[in-house]
């Protein structure tokens, strides 16, 4: 296939895939918990660009996932049925075609950003680990801190980091960086180290454009924020989040940092 055409291919998925997904990140109990278990945002662009690089990379061996009409489920009806209908289908397709092992790692992005917990890490411990690509082996990492921390679950993302941190802290493909960031950053927030998570959400916004994903690192910054007095850096975080909000979950989200932030000047 002529080299422009892959390119034109390439790019069409993957703004497609930015411009209908997002990144999500936990803030400990900051904005309502941890962020409403099993109707969370999507963590999908992830996956999306997960995909797009292995069709760029592979065309023509990995068969072609429906990612507009996930979108548009996932912005509308959420991870109902006939999201993880397609999953299936498409997991059955690419397994006639030699690619499960890229399959199911998505897939575990979806139960798991779908708030599957237990389905998403049974999905990764199917996984043949050393089988995976230095790409694919730090998403996996990333997919499986990411969940540990969405459950609160301290020891076990304590062991998962301890385990990856050679693949988490070596990413070098800009936008994997910007996911990668966003779940450490949530990470050293969990463990209590909010300098730290301060650091890595900004960097997190070095590393994208997309509206969605900034919004989220900007929520990040509020609760650092506020968590250290500056009330006014938090106002301010929460009112670029909110200029930057694309969905109605970012929106509701942006609406109980506000809230807090306005209790946090009401209390002084």
């Amino acid at each position: 296939m002529h080299l422009k055409k892959i390119v034109l291919i390439f790019l069409k998925i993957f703004i497609s895939s930015t411009a209908l997904t997002s990144l999500t990140l936990f803030i400990g109990d900051r904005f309502g918990g941890i962020f409403w278990k099993g109707s969370l945002p999507p963590l999908i662009y992830l996956a999306f660009v997960t995909i797009s690089g292995a069709i760029f990379l592979e065309l023509g061996r990995v068969p072609r996932l429906n990612t507009r009409r996930i979108a548009e489920l996932l912005s509308t009806e959420g991870y109902c049925p006939e999201v993880y209908a397609l999953l299936a289908d498409w997991n059955a397709k690419c397994e006639k075609r030699g690619c499960g092992e890229l399959s199911r790692l998505v897939t575990a992005q979806f139960l798991i950003d779908g708030g599957h917990f237990k389905e998403g890490f049974g999905t990764l411990g199917k996984l043949d680990f050393e089988a995976l690509d230095r790409r694919q082996k730090q998403v996996y990492m990333n997919t499986y801190l990411y969940g540990a921390v969405m459950l609160g679950d301290k020891p076990e993302a304590d062991r998962i980091f301890a385990s990856g941190e050679k693949w988490l802290t070596t990413v070098t493909d800009k936008h994997l960086a910007a996911s990668v960031k966003h779940t450490l950053a949530s990470y050293e927030y969990m463990c209590g180290n909010k300098v730290r998570a301060e650091e890595l959400f900004m960097q997190s916004i070095g590393c994208t454009t997309a509206r969605d994903v900034l919004c989220e690192d900007w929520l990040g910054l509020a609760a650092c924020y506020l968590d250290s007095g500056r009330k006014e850096q938090a106002r301010m975080a929460v009112k670029t989040a909110a200029e930057k909000s694309v969905t109605t979950v970012q929106d509701e989200r942006v609406k109980r940092a506000k809230h807090l932030v306005e209790q946090a000047y009401n209390i002084a």
